[in-house]
């Protein structure tokens, strides 16, 4: 096509131009698109046109971006950091993250919080140097700064993470408590995560009702129905627990409703089986079947949970 283009045909040419251009060579891109127009190729000059668009785009995005890496390299923090979210979002550029360093090093939680969200794939020393900012930043003590700590550890170092999460709600931090209970049940520290449960549903935090739910559902897995049933009721977060416990002690009108608004509101498939049990015993032989096929298709268990009976 080189030599066809090279010994004047228009229309070689023009594909030439065409082939540089999306291998992004605009200046051969260019070349041939002025040879086609000169030899009478009638797209070619619309195709020129378009490259100088694209050429215009294209000086005008490397401007912003130098001027953005001016105002970065003066150490403004929040520069730094826009400057690193443009090199990753639009630039994909392998840099971002050497900036985002920066930003977070002179102070920019926003950089920080992307680093310590985004340590997958990151070799040991990389995921190190974003522990040190994120404890360099909780040194004061600050709520914020401790609870991002903590978050990234329970991932990375799990025990470190309790200290962290203590020190957080000992600092007034509303979720710690919570977020401890979590953890420590997560390492099946079951006392512990009982205590900060209690704890965190005693609390006036936005998560102190789905912290009763949660410890209900555990005070009830461990057979302490009593002490369970109080807590279930408080959050939708119990929800099953709950009606597994109502079931469980024959109580299957309620139990019957609260599987149902599971059924309705979550399409919860082991309250399906629920349904399936209950429907069962008062005979409704066509009722329970629909249900036991749809709880099967779900795999649900058929069976009540041992630890809801009696």
């Amino acid at each position: 096509m080189g030599e066809a283009a090279d010994a004047g045909h228009k229309v070689a040419a023009f594909d030439l131009g065409v082939i540089y251009e999306r291998n992004h060579d605009l200046a051969s891109a260019r070349t041939r698109y002025e040879q086609a127009r000169e030899l009478g190729h009638q797209l070619a000059g619309k195709f020129l046109a378009a490259l100088d668009e694209k050429e215009s785009g294209i000086a005008d995005k490397q401007r912003k971006l130098d001027g953005m890496r001016q105002a970065a390299e003066t150490g403004d923090p929040a520069a730094m950091g826009k400057y690193a979210w443009q090199l990753r979002f639009v630039e994909s550029d392998p840099a971002a993250r050497e900036w985002f360093e920066r930003a977070a090093s002179a102070g920019d939680r926003v950089s920080l919080k992307w680093l310590a969200e985004n340590t997958a794939g990151q070799d040991v020393a990389s995921i190190a140097r974003t522990e040190g900012l994120l404890r360099a930043d909780a040194e004061g003590g600050d709520v914020e700064a401790v609870s991002a700590l903590a978050a990234f550890l329970s991932d990375q170092d799990p025990d470190a993470a309790v200290e962290v999460l203590e020190r957080a709600h000992a600092a007034g931090a509303d979720d710690a408590a919570y977020d401890l209970a979590r953890l420590l049940q997560r390492r099946e520290r079951l006392e512990e995560a009982e205590h900060w449960y209690r704890i965190a549903a005693d609390g006036e935090g936005p998560l102190a009702d789905v912290a009763a739910g949660l410890l209900g559902c555990m005070l009830l897995e461990s057979r302490r129905h009593d002490e369970a049933e109080p807590f279930l009721r408080r959050d939708m977060s119990g929800d099953l627990h709950l009606a597994w416990l109502l079931e469980g002690r024959g109580d299957d009108d309620e139990a019957l409703e609260v599987y149902g608004n599971l059924v309705q509101d979550d399409d919860q498939f082991e309250a399906k089986a629920g349904l399936a049990r209950i429907y069962q015993r008062r005979g409704d032989a066509d009722e329970a079947a629909f249900w036991r096929e749809q709880a099967e298709e779900q795999g649900a268990e058929p069976d009540l949970p041992p630890f809801a009976g009696p």
